[in-house]
Formats: structure tokens, sequence, C-alpha cells
């Protein structure tokens, strides 16, 4: 289902006041009541200037200087001006909206770097990762990997479809997390365990058809579908249903299911993925750096949005989640998923600090310097170069 583009914030400036009436009223209660609403400077989108008022180019350049937002111009002589779209008067309606909804992705982007500029201001490890990062060339992994990421597999069915602005607060809301042992991942993972350990096939019971793990935890015979698996993806089972659900069937002949059965590794990692849609593991903490002890097989795996920039970047080097968020242009649903599903396969390796895994020490950080190329290079739309 499509949203809903959120209203964008005008500061009216340089408005004569009965211009200023005319079009409160437009955005409150008229049709672009929609679209945008008027605001504050301190927190507006875009700056509603009408350039024919004494001093309105005061108010054009120091909008410009201190804030670097989009600027409609309100005018009987449009011009060219960086940053800003002319209107010409008298104001029609419908020009006016589609100027605003022109600006809307400038406004975006604008609002995603200020996001993460408040996310890295408010946490000098993360400031320290990055500087590490970008203080050498990009991996060479890494580089090629760019290059064949993406579109493997649908990515609102694997990365959810949480909203953006969730992933860019300080504290993430408690929808961005979930509990693998109220899943069926849990389910699964127990099952092949045990199957592992018994030598014995397993049956997971209460599933609505059955599912039997079987040659010591190595093949699953699943009478569900993709579409029944991901809705049972989707559902909360109460905490310890595996003790309940999962059981061994000693007298289970096993050679007819093997005909149709698949990998047991491979169906655990998509189930993780449909568990998972965009979130992370309770208890995950952002900031701590992690790597990857070993790269998971995507050549036979279900290979989700980006994994494989994201397992070059995690592979032989620690870093954390807020690092990757901030460093890699990459939807933040992505990044948790593939997180969720290497730490299900025991691939996640905590680390002490950032850094490569063979203790190469992590360049100085000159604190007021660093900031600021920090800061320009997320105002660069977080891309890197080498």
């Amino acid at each position: 289902m499509q949203q809903t583009p959120p209203r964008l914030r005008l500061a009216l400036l340089g408005i004569e006041p009965d211009m200023r009436r005319l079009l409160t009223t437009f955005f409150r209660h008229g049709a672009g009541a929609a679209v945008a609403e008027p605001g504050t400077v301190v927190d507006a989108d875009v700056a509603l200037v009408d350039l024919d008022q004494p001093g309105a180019r005061g108010h054009w350049q120091d909008w410009r200087r201190r804030h670097g937002l989009p600027v409609i111009a309100l005018t009987l002589h449009p011009r060219e001006l960086p940053g800003t779209l002319c209107v010409a008067k008298p104001v029609q309606a419908a020009e006016l909206l589609a100027a605003l909804e022109r600006v809307r992705p400038l406004v975006a982007r604008q609002r995603r770097v200020r996001a993460r500029q408040r996310l890295l201001q408010g946490h000098p490890a993360v400031q320290r990762e990055l500087q590490a990062q970008l203080a050498e060339p990009p991996l060479r992994a890494t580089a090629t990997a760019a290059t064949r990421a993406g579109g493997d597999e649908d990515t609102l069915v694997l990365c959810g479809n949480q909203p953006g602005e969730h992933y860019e607060q300080a504290m993430l809301p408690e929808s961005l997390y979930y509990r693998p042992d109220e899943h069926l991942q849990d389910l699964l993972a127990r099952a092949i365990d045990l199957a592992r350990r018994s030598g014995e096939p397993v049956h997971l019971r209460g599933l609505g058809k059955p599912v039997v793990v079987f040659d010591g935890g190595q093949r699953v015979w699943c009478g569900l579908d993709g579409r029944q698996l991901r809705a049972l993806c989707r559902l909360r089972l109460p905490a310890g249903s595996a003790a309940r659900l999962v059981a061994p069937v000693p007298s289970l002949r096993v050679a007819r299911l093997r005909r149709s059965s698949q990998r047991a590794d491979t169906l655990l990692w998509l189930v993780v993925l449909w568990c998972a849609r965009g979130r992370i593991p309770a208890g995950t903490r952002l900031e701590r750096p992690f790597a990857l002890s070993a790269w998971p097989n995507l050549t036979r795996l279900v290979r989700p949005p980006h994994a494989l920039r994201l397992a070059a970047l995690w592979h032989r080097q620690a870093i954390s989640l807020r690092a990757t968020q901030l460093l890699l242009p990459v939807p933040p649903g992505c990044i948790f998923s593939f997180y969720s599903a290497c730490h299900a396969w025991g691939l996640v390796v905590p680390q002490s600090c950032p850094g490569r895994l063979d203790d190469r020490p992590a360049p100085p950080a000159g604190e007021s310097g660093l900031l600021r190329r920090l800061l320009r290079y997320l105002g660069g739309g977080g891309r890197r170069h080498g």
C-alpha cells in the first residue's frame, strides 16, 4: 500500500499581511492542506518568499546561507536563482502546488541528511568508525560487490516497509526489534538442532501442514507453500513454543520425503529473512562493533538486496550497525534483515573496537576537523569515491 507523503512545512518570508492570510488559509483549510502547512523558520522544509517585497533578497540570502533548503519565490519577474523555483504572479493554486511537488525530493534528501548529522554528532564512537573507513580507499571486495548489489529479491518481502525515519532515531522504536524465540525461525532452528543431535527425524506440529526435518538436520520436507510460510513468519508465537511443537519421530520413514525435500540451512535462512523483515533481534546494540566470521554462501542462499555489499563491508573488519547505516547509501531495512540472517546463522562475532581484524590501529581523531569532514560527507548523500 502506497504511503501518503508527509506534508511540507513552509516558512513564509517577506510576505505582505493580506497575501500571508490568503496563503495561511489555503494551506490550512484549502486545496493546499494535503500538501503543506505553515510553520516556523526553525522547523520549516521550504521557504516561500515574495521577491517583489522590500528586503526580500535579504530573506532569500539568509535562508539559503543558514539552511541550504529550497525556496519557492513568488515574483512578477521570474529569474534563475540557485536552489529556487519561481512562481509567477498572480499566483495560481495549481502552479504553486506543482512547485511544491517539484521540491519535495530535495526536501526528503535534506531531511535524511539532517537526521544522519544528528546521529553522528551524538555518537563520537561512530565518528571514529566512519573516519577509519573513509581514511583509506574502499576494500576491493566492497567496490566489486557494489556493482552487483541490489534487486535480487523483492525488497518489501525481505526488508519490510518500516518508515525510513524510524531507523534514523537515536533510540530505535520497538517496532524495529523482534524476538526470534517468538517466531517460526526458532521452531525451525530448534528442530534442525534436535535432528542433528538425536539422529532421528523431527516433526514440527501445529503449523497446519506437516514439516519434517531429517537426515541429521540436513534436509527438510515442508508441506507448506511459500505463501503459507511467509504468513506463518509474520505471526508471533508464545515464547517457548518449541518445547511443545517440536518432537522426534523415530519410526518415520523418510525415503519418499527425500525426493521433494530441500536443504535445511537454505530454508532456515529464508525463514529468518521473512521473520525479520527489516528488524533486528531484541537486545542488539547499534553501536557495538561486530564482524562476520565467514562469508555466507550467497550463490546458494536467497540473496536480499545489497547483501553482497554488506557482506563485503562486514567480512574481515569490525564495524557497527549504526556506522554501516551512515556509511552506505543502502535502505536500512536491508541492513537490518541481512544482519538478522547472519546473526541467526552464528556468523556475527562481537568485537571490542572498530577497525580491521588484524588489529591495525585506527587513525587518530581530530574532533572538530573530523566532525566537519564527516558532516560534509553525509551532506554529499553518503557516497564515497576511490
